[in-house]
């Protein structure tokens, strides 16, 4: 999460700091980057609507709109996938979207959208937007999660979608499984008001799962439904007002770059041990 954070940071920078100055006349135009060797190139554009629509295309998958979908497409769009099959047409594009969703549950989690316009040789800029633009598509049928790495070529002209290219460069297919999690906070000495565990299961949300302790015995349990694999996480309380603190090199952790997690590799239903808040080991 916060690798993805940071890029989009970093994007949305270099896009604002290449956006201050507008063009003006043909001969101020800011170019970046080329196309071919004929002098062509790209502009920075500020153009909103389209990406604003792009993004909102891309939401709707997870609710299924797909009248709402299409109203965001050119009637003539072209969509070229990664296998090579090529859908031409709104309506081609709402039967494949409805064949698609019928079973399974899409989502789209958005890394970055850099919004350009085409310079041609003269120095006279084209009509339309182009957004290169990538994230994770997220697909779900039953307890099996299918999920790519996908960068797209996104053509819109006022506003609606004319063209898509998908560019795929990761896949796997991954078992959703159960995995209860258990802490004891009956060392902790502070105060709090919730316990919680979030991780890369949840997109390190701090709201989405809740750990709750039924007996009165500061054990606080709940089962989460995760996908099969490495999976980093940690206790928190009150919504990650207090999140845990382990040192590298623990036994039950894991450090990707600054951060230090718990770590786990889970390949089918578990009851995770219950162990001590900040600790790998349970309390004594």
């Amino acid at each position: 999460m916060m690798k993805i954070k940071l890029t989009l940071s970093v994007v949305c920078c270099l896009f604002i700091a290449s956006c201050l100055t507008t063009p003006q006349e043909h001969n101020s135009i800011q170019k970046m980057g080329f196309v071919g060797n004929d002098g062509g190139a790209f502009t920075p554009t500020t153009d909103t609507l389209s990406l604003v629509n792009w993004l909102k295309f891309c939401e709707l998958h997870a609710s299924k709109s797909i009248d709402e979908m299409m109203d965001l497409c050119g009637d003539s769009i072209v969509v070229e996938l990664r296998d090579g099959e090529m859908i031409q047409g709104k309506e081609a594009f709402r039967q494949g979207l409805q064949n698609w969703m019928k079973d399974a549950d899409v989502s789209i989690n958005q890394y970055y959208g850099i919004p350009m316009q085409f310079v041609n040789s003269s120095d006279s800029i084209n009509p339309g937007i182009l957004i290169v633009t990538g994230h994770e598509l997220v697909v779900q049928t039953g307890k099996n999660v299918h999920k790519e790495e996908n960068h797209l070529n996104v053509f819109m002209a006022d506003g609606l979608i004319q063209y898509m290219q998908v560019f795929t460069h990761k896949m796997s297919d991954q078992e959703e499984v159960e995995l209860t999690f258990s802490v004891d906070l009956s060392q902790y000495e502070g105060a709090y008001k919730s316990v919680g565990v979030f991780g890369s299961f949840n997109d390190w949300c701090g709201t989405c799962n809740p750990l709750t302790d039924d007996d009165g015995d500061q054990v606080y349990q709940g089962t989460v439904s995760v996908t099969t694999g490495e999976i980093e996480y940690k206790f928190i309380l009150d919504e990650q007002a207090v999140e845990e603190t382990f040192e590298p090199g623990a036994a039950c952790t894991k450090t990707t770059d600054i951060y230090t997690n718990r770590w786990i590799d889970i390949n089918t239903e578990l009851i995770l041990p219950v162990v001590c808040f900040n600790s790998c080991s349970p309390c004594k």
